[in-house]
């Protein structure tokens, strides 16, 4: 519904109230803001202009106080640069040891979790490679058995020849000694019986010449002194074959004593207890020894064969993977049930027993800089100053990555360098907790 009352017309005396009101108002604003430094009062000596000290003086003081603040610090900062040279860059670092994956296979176990503390020899995990085909093995087994056992029978044969032969040489000392002293008795009989024979011989001669000269003088038969020549001769005859047997004696005797047995019955039973069976037997050795060499160079081939079957079988077992160092678990890419390859980076292990910090310099500062320096560094956020010295320097674009790798690693510029650093003692404060600092930011200076 409209209003259709009459408005009502300002009178020019409120209009100039108003105005002076929003004046007033504008100039306490301003006043309360800091905005007005000074007053213009006009009084009965003038107009005169009065400052409001109690809101000048301070910030004053606090533009005074932080310029000459701003001067120090230029001061110092120049002072430093003079006397110092800084770093462009820091971070406290560590070695990281890679562990690797011995074989492929698949993760059995929960592997400990990144940031977990792990003790040198610990085991982290296990590799269970998938199942080989051992009969290989098993067949070389087998056939090592067989020819091992071959051996060892061809060695007892070679044994019992040994003690064949023993015996033999035994048996044939003891027959040797028994057919001398048969030889000897034999000889010294036959010798005696020529010696019978030739006795009779002269017998009979010396009747045969009696006889003669008798029948000479008629005083015996013709027929006695033919009987007489009859056993002269039959004693000759008897008196050669004793002789031939006293000879055979001796031979014989001779020869047993040589080891070698001759003569009626003594040829083919006997030569079995003499000394050419024996060189049978040896002969019959050598070539057992041939064969026994034959399969221990056999055996010496199957031996390599079964350790490469061994050796590639061992990668089929079970691996335990245990960490190297002790330290943190810096990286994991390794979970229960997984895949892995051989030589992969299962996980990271940081080594805080050596950490060390990572800082680049400006070029400018490269032939000043050198290893063996001694440093000073502090870890922004701490008051605590820790000295170490230079250890290895290195380009932009060169990479000198400590075994197994280092952790923190901080970007590099092509106008800087980097320096390795190692530090007299490990900086306060670190723990797991905290990683030991690593990948804190610091500030490193060298003196001139």
């Amino acid at each position: 519904m409209d209003d259709h009352r009459p408005a009502v017309a300002e009178a020019p005396g409120d209009v100039e109230l108003r105005r002076r009101l929003e004046e007033a108002e504008e100039a306490l604003r301003a006043i309360r803001d800091g905005e007005v430094d000074a007053l213009i009062v006009e009084t009965p000596d003038g107009i005169q202009l009065r400052p409001l000290w109690i809101r000048v003086w301070p910030r004053r003081l606090l533009r005074l106080a932080f310029g000459l603040t701003l001067l120090g610090a230029a001061a110092w900062f120049a002072i430093f640069a003079y006397l110092y040279r800084g770093s462009v860059q820091a971070a406290i670092t560590a070695p990281l040891v890679a562990v690797a994956v011995p074989v492929q296979g698949r993760v059995r176990g929960t592997p400990p979790a990144v940031g977990e503390t792990v003790v040198a020899g610990q085991a982290l995990f296990i590799v269970q490679p998938p199942p080989a085909d051992r009969r290989p093995s098993e067949r070389l087994r087998a056939e090592i058995a067989a020819v091992r056992h071959t051996v060892s029978a061809l060695n007892v044969e070679i044994g019992d020849l040994d003690r064949l032969k023993d015996s033999l040489r035994s048996h044939f000392e003891e027959y040797r000694d028994l057919r001398i002293r048969h030889a000897e008795t034999l000889a010294a009989e036959r010798g005696a019986h020529a010696d019978a024979v030739a006795s009779g011989l002269r017998s009979s001669e010396a009747e045969a010449r009696s006889l003669g000269l008798l029948s000479r003088k008629s005083q015996t038969s013709g027929l006695e002194l033919g009987q007489a020549e009859i056993d002269v001769e039959r004693n000759r005859h008897e008196l050669n074959v004793a002789r031939q047997a006293a000879a055979r004696s001796d031979l014989q005797l001779a020869a047993a004593r040589k080891g070698l047995f001759l003569g009626e019955g003594d040829g083919g039973q006997d030569r079995v207890n003499s000394e050419q069976r024996g060189d049978d037997i040896e002969i019959q050795q050598a070539a057992l020894r041939a064969r026994v060499s034959e399969l221990e160079g056999e055996l010496g081939e199957l031996a390599a064969r079964i350790l490469s079957e061994d050796a590639y079988l061992s990668t089929h077992d079970a691996q335990t993977v245990s960490a190297p160092v002790g330290g943190v678990v810096w990286a994991s890419t390794v979970s229960d049930a997984s895949e892995v390859s051989p030589g992969s980076v299962a996980m990271e292990i940081l080594d805080p027993g050596r950490l060390m910090l990572e800082a680049t310099f400006s070029k400018s500062d490269l032939a000043r800089v050198h290893p063996g320096q001694p440093i000073q560094a502090r870890l922004l956020g701490s008051s605590e100053v820790v000295k170490g010295r230079v250890v290895r320097l290195a380009g932009s674009h060169e990479t000198e990555p400590a075994p197994g790798g280092a952790a923190a690693l901080i970007p590099r510029t092509p106008d800087t360098y980097r320096a390795i650093i190692a530090l007299d003692r490990q900086p306060e404060g670190g723990s797991a907790a905290n990683c030991f600092h690593v990948g804190r930011s610091a500030y490193v200076w060298i003196a001139r």
